[in-house]
C-alpha cells in the first residue's frame, strides 16, 4: 500500500486533474489510516470530474464510516453506475444506501 500511495501521489503531481490517480490515492490513503487526506483526494477527483462515480462512491463510503449518513446519501444520489467495483472502489459504499 505505501508503494501504491507513493506512485499515485507522483502521478497526481504530474497532473493534478488526473481523476483516476486522485481517486486511487484516496483509497490508498484511507487504507493507511489517513481518512482526511483520502477525503481531500476524493474531493480533487470530483472537482476535476463531477461525474466521477468511483470518487463519489468512495466519498460516500468515507462519510458513512464517520456517521454522516445524510452526506453519504447526497453523494450516492449523484452516482449513476450501480455496479462499481475494482481495487479503486471502497466496497463499503454499498452499505450506505
Amino acid at each position: 500500500m505505501p508503494m501504491a500511495q507513493l506512485s499515485l501521489a507522483r502521478a497526481t503531481e504530474l497532473g493534478e486533474t488526473r481523476t483516476a490517480a486522485q481517486n486511487g490515492l484516496g483509497v490508498a490513503l484511507l487504507y493507511q489510516g489517513e481518512p482526511m487526506a483520502a477525503r481531500a483526494a476524493y474531493g480533487k477527483a470530483i472537482d476535476a470530474d463531477p461525474a466521477n462515480d468511483k470518487a463519489r462512491a468512495n466519498l460516500a463510503a468515507l462519510r458513512c464510516r464517520y456517521g454522516d449518513q445524510d452526506g453519504a446519501k447526497k453523494e450516492l444520489a449523484s452516482v449513476k453506475n450501480g455496479t462499481l467495483a475494482g481495487a479503486d472502489v471502497d466496497p463499503e459504499w454499498r452499505t450506505c444506501r
